[in-house]
């Protein structure tokens, strides 16, 4: 079952920017408490950004940000920006 899960966190995901359910798995080096939050069997809502292909994903909490290689991918929750007319 641990190389399963492996083998799903290292998959590129073709995913496009926004709000996601993930698994966190690894962590970057430098990244503050990784042994103690990875890997984390726990659905948990992140934010994954266009910035480029190794720096992508913020984890609420996590100042560095994060590979988007380092979980395994669910569901999208939704959009980065609010419908029109909600912002100022």
């Amino acid at each position: 079952m641990r190389r399963g899960r492996a083998k799903a966190a290292q998959a590129k995901p073709s995913l496009r920017t926004g709000y996601y359910w993930a698994k966190w798995q690894t962590a970057v080096e430098g990244t503050r408490d990784a042994s103690t939050l990875t890997p984390s069997d726990t659905w948990e809502i992140v934010q994954l950004t266009d910035l480029d292909e190794d720096a992508a994903v913020a984890v609420a909490g996590v100042e560095k940000w994060q590979r988007r290689d380092c979980f395994i991918w669910g569901r999208r929750v939704a959009d980065l920006h609010p419908p029109e007319g909600e912002c100022a």
